[in-house]
């Protein structure tokens, strides 16, 4: 029988409770998991830091908790927090994440989602915020975790690293750092890789980091407009179906929003994207045919089209029109069919481009097909593409192809033109309204 709380064991404070889990992690950090004799201790280090941080995410609400309101100042909770940030553990524990094991690594994403999360009642600071922004190297680590996790070196850490790394999008500051780093590259070489869940996480991870917040990734697209779509073409033109799906709807998330305007704008200047979107019409899987269409819609919808993709629209249009009356027929959506109509009456209204000789001459046939462009026939019908997008069974392919992408007279050395306007009715059908005049062309 305890009397007077004799021989009751005290509970640590909050500062000793951070410095008993730095130590254990520590610790385990130093062992070698492969050696029987560390098999016990490395149980036993992994049991007591859970222990612990199960106590520190009692003194740390939900995320939740903090959206749209503060909560009343609680000393423990201030303490811990304040405990957590004043030193580098938690750098320490984004790198060696992959050797704790699992309820230690949940534990851990959970309270780093919630720290970043927490803020001073009265100043309204985000002191988490503050802790990565001075101890960027956290990032770095949680970025590597993608790679590590792929190949083998470590016990996965996914999806953990990319549950800490996500809670670190909402803020511009370090989604700025992930896109000026290159960490958006090597998001994307992550999504490139066979391990289904790393490239899965990884997907989530670069499209919350393009998304969230939008000023910050348009305006590294634009100063970085070649070097990203060169880097994000090569997630479309991979065999995975669900990669391949993913990434055009993110594409048309991004193009669509008035926010990428300048980006959409030299987008569609490009005739290379033009065909690419044009191969991709006919893809076998419905899913892709249907996301290339919201992106093929905004070459067609822009009032200025520079001479090229003018002249390869002009070459094929009839081709087009045939197409599209017979593309995804079983589609019923009322804003698809709206949108499909609307493209139908803009290449039936096209006018021959300002240099065409006449309004009926077709592309010399000397013409050289771009890459991954469909070439025309004998027939004048296209031929099939090198290379499709591997699909689940049931996908039908359309009755008929799409029409090549000649380049019609656009010879490689043609003038570029640079729209005068935004891109009229850029969401064809959507009930958007015209973009503002853009006068520079978003060069």
């Amino acid at each position: 029988m305890n009397f007077f709380g004799l021989g009751k064991k005290k509970s640590p404070s909050p500062q000793e409770l951070w410095r008993l889990i730095r130590s254990d992690l520590e610790k385990l950090e130093k062992l070698d998991p492969t050696a029987a004799d560390s098999k016990h201790q490395i149980d036993k280090l992994n049991k007591d830091a859970a222990e612990r941080l199960t106590q520190v995410l009692s003194h740390l609400p939900l995320a939740t908790d903090y959206e749209d309101k503060q909560l009343p100042s609680d000393e423990a909770r201030d303490a811990i927090v304040s405990s957590m940030l004043s030193d580098d553990t938690l750098v320490m524990i984004a790198r060696d994440l992959g050797k704790y094991e699992f309820e230690v690594k949940r534990l851990v994403s959970q309270i780093f989602s919630n720290l970043m999360t927490a803020k001073e009642e009265e100043s309204g600071k985000r002191p988490a915020l503050e802790y990565v922004l001075n101890h960027k190297t956290l990032i770095d680590h949680l970025v590597a975790g993608y790679e590590a996790s792929a190949s083998g070196k470590q016990p996965t850490t996914v999806p953990h690293v990319g549950e800490m790394l996500r809670a670190c999008a909402g803020y511009d500051e370090l989604v700025r750092y992930v896109l000026e780093t290159g960490h958006v590259y090597r998001l994307i070489d992550a999504v490139k890789l066979q391990n289904f869940d790393v490239a899965s996480d990884a997907f989530v991870s670069l499209r919350e980091f393009l998304v969230k917040k939008k000023n910050a990734s348009a305006e590294f697209i634009q100063d970085h407009f070649d070097e990203f779509f060169d880097k994000y073409w090569e997630i479309l033109n991979t065999s995975n179906y669900v990669t391949v799906r993913q990434s055009l709807k993110v594409l048309s998330e991004l193009l669509l929003d008035r926010t990428f305007l300048r980006p959409m704008l030299k987008y569609v200047k490009n005739e290379k994207f033009l065909m690419l979107h044009m191969d991709q019409l006919r893809n076998e899987s419905k899913a892709i045919a249907f996301e290339a269409f919201h992106l093929f819609k905004i070459f067609v919808a822009n009032p200025q089209k520079p001479p090229r993709v003018h002249k390869i629209l002009y070459a094929n249009r009839d081709r087009i029109i045939r197409f599209l009356n017979q593309f995804l027929v079983d589609r019923e959506e009322e804003q698809f069919v709206a949108d499909k109509q609307t493209i139908l009456q803009k290449l039936e209204q096209l006018p021959p481009p300002p240099d065409s000789p006449t309004q009926t001459q077709a592309a010399p046939a000397t013409q050289q097909p771009q890459p991954q462009a469909e070439a025309e026939g004998a027939s004048g019908e296209p031929t099939a593409p090198q290379q499709q997008q591997q699909q689940p069974e049931g996908h039908e392919r359309p009755e008929e192809q799409p029409p090549a992408a000649a380049a019609a007279s656009a010879s490689s050395d043609a003038p570029q033109e640079a729209p005068a306007a935004a891109a009229e009715a850029a969401v064809a059908g959507s009930g958007e309204a015209a973009p503002e005049t853009e006068t520079g062309g978003g060069s």
